[in-house]
């Protein structure tokens, strides 16, 4: 099972899916031929779940404007319209319910927000059981609703949701005053699992899995100037001594070179290069895994 960017190739075959959920369970209550089609402006993207070459489920995120779903997210959050999206359209094919797949393209739309600068919301009718439940239990917030009419004799009666935000962790940087501290900072993090200040390994657990938080998340790193110094070139030529001690001989004479950037207080220090590799994790970053928004206070 792939999820993947929408394309415009995708549309006949999400709108013949559609169809197929609209006839089973009445969502969407009306479905008319537009249902689908981005609006200029207003869709933020949209992603498809691919099965063995076939479309088995969509969702989209959407950033009007104006709408009453934002409206009703703002006034509950502080937040302006502008820094909100709206989760919509999320659908699966009927025989892959209880797969978890709805929850999967809901975990995805929700971690694209934060790329845009938002937090997701959504609004979902007040009868659908299960896809209230599903929200709810991914820790979404409920924060009003909503009355709609759909024409003079019928009205939709919406819930609206903001999804939770995201966990905050915190490194100390006074509490530490060299690379070993900073290790052992950063384990205080960790639920389960010890560093031991490799930093392929660092990246590895950035992925998750490792007592990091399984969602997007956090990294706040107060009193980062100061890391910024304690972590700077004399630490980096540190720590390029000790990786000398133990590196692959086709990488000695990179290292060396970098060994010898640093004695001279050029190059890169220590503190850019962690601060790199967290940010290979951001919402924008191109590394897999759950999203890391780094903070440095």
């Amino acid at each position: 099972m792939e999820i993947r960017e929408k394309t415009a190739a995708d549309a006949a075959a999400c709108l013949e899916l559609v169809t197929r959920v609209h006839h089973a369970d009445g969502y969407p209550m009306r479905l008319d031929p537009g249902f689908l089609t981005p609006v200029a402006g207003r869709e933020a993207g949209a992603w498809v779940a691919e099965s063995d070459g076939v479309i088995v489920g969509h969702v989209a995120l959407r950033t009007p404007a104006e709408s009453p779903t934002l409206d009703v997210a703002a006034r509950a959050t502080g937040l302006p319209v502008d820094r909100l999206a709206l989760v919509a359209r999320l659908f699966v094919a009927p025989e892959q319910r209880r797969t978890g797949l709805g929850r999967r393209l809901l975990r995805h739309a929700t971690a694209e927000a934060p790329k845009l600068g938002r937090r997701a919301v959504l609004d979902v009718g007040q009868r659908l059981g299960p896809a209230v439940a599903l929200y709810e239990s991914e820790g979404w917030e409920r924060v009003g609703e909503l009355h709609e009419p759909l024409d003079a004799d019928t009205v939709l009666d919406l819930w609206v949701y903001v999804s939770p935000e995201p966990p905050v962790r915190v490194i100390d940087g006074a509490a530490f005053d060299d690379f070993d501290g900073f290790v052992g900072e950063f384990n205080t993090l960790l639920c389960h699992h010890t560093w031991n200040g490799n930093l392929d390994a660092f990246n590895d657990i950035l992925r998750g899995g490792f007592g990091t938080p399984e969602t997007t998340w956090t990294l706040r790193w107060v009193d980062s100037e100061r890391s910024r110094s304690v972590l700077g070139h004399p630490a980096m030529a540190h720590w390029l001594r000790r990786t000398l001690q133990s590196c692959h001989p086709t990488n000695r004479a990179g290292i060396e070179a970098r060994l010898r950037a640093a004695q001279r207080g050029e190059g890169e220090t220590l503190f850019d290069l962690i601060v790199e590799i967290i940010r290979e994790h951001a919402p924008d970053g191109e590394e897999t895994g759950y999203r890391i928004i780094l903070e440095l206070a």
